[in-house]
């Protein structure tokens, strides 16, 4: 006749509990990683992201429009006139990221014997990230043929990438510095700059951890965060500005070569940087 101990009968039915809350958690309670994530957060509506992209480029534009105008008839500084900024024009390129990560870690101690422990644990995880990105060129002779001032952008006052920009503040320094006297080309009715370029970058994340804990005579369930979830959303702002040829009816306007490459350039390193910051979150 076989005979069990008390250890060897209490010990499998509640590492069984320990493993399976876990993996259950993982799938029900954090869904983060397992699926392609959505764009709106959980606090937005289904389909919304739409509208909130169409108000981001707007807003942007309008940043734009406004800064052109501060930057041509700010007489503050009597100095060199910025007329060649009228035939300069703007590549912006916003690019959105979702990124969600789950991981269920179930463990426990046992303590078969006073002065022995055995520690039992497991791990499973998942990731998932969706990026959409898309890009457009404005340009500058066109902005000003719409002749109302622009004092104020809408959606101004909300917070990370729907506030204020400072896209008008940008463009308003670099031009300043192509206003005084003797700073850069000596000539001040030619434009001093190949090109400018500004970039912004709005992350927001939450997330959260499930740790149950059990404990019997010979057997202690807890230690790690049984479940771990992560969500991360980015915005990347990129504009370069540099002389452009204007569009016409079947062609978008575009910038001069060296103002693409610097915006390209951009482009690459701000994928690199994210790569990196990825792996260490």
């Amino acid at each position: 006749m076989i005979r069990y101990t008390k250890f060897e009968l209490d010990w499998w039915p509640v590492m069984k509990k320990v493993f399976l809350s876990g993996f259950m958690s993982f799938c029900l309670g954090g869904c983060f990683g397992i699926d392609t994530p959505i764009m709106e957060e959980i606090y937005e509506s289904y389909g919304g992201q739409r509208l909130i992209e169409n108000v981001i480029i707007n807003h942007v534009k309008c940043e734009l429009r406004q800064g052109l105008e501060f930057a041509l008839n700010d007489d503050l500084f009597l100095g060199y006139k910025v007329d060649w900024l009228r035939n300069y024009g703007a590549k912006v390129t916003l690019k959105i990221t979702a990124d969600e990560k789950a991981s269920a870690n179930p463990s426990i101690t046992l303590k078969p014997r006073q002065f022995f422990n055995l520690g039992l644990g497991g791990s499973v995880s998942a990731n998932a990230t969706r990026a959409e990105s898309l890009g457009f060129t404005y340009d500058f002779q066109a902005l000003l043929k719409n002749q109302d001032l622009v004092s104020k952008c809408p959606n101004s006052d909300g917070f990370q990438i729907n506030s204020n920009l400072k896209i008008a503040e940008f463009m308003r320094n670099k031009v300043f510095v192509a206003r005084v006297p003797g700073t850069t080309y000596p000539n001040g009715s030619a434009s001093p700059f190949n090109t400018f370029n500004y970039e912004a970058t709005f992350v927001s994340s939450y997330g959260g951890s499930f740790t149950p804990t059990w404990t019997f005579t010979d057997i202690l369930a807890s230690g790690n965060p049984l479940l771990n979830s992560m969500r991360t959303k980015t915005h990347y702002l990129t504009i370069t500005l540099g002389p452009a040829i204007p569009g016409t009816r079947t062609r978008p306007p575009i910038l001069y070569p060296q103002a693409e490459d610097v915006h390209i350039a951009s482009l690459i390193g701000q994928s690199v940087a994210n790569a990196i910051a990825s792996q260490q979150r």
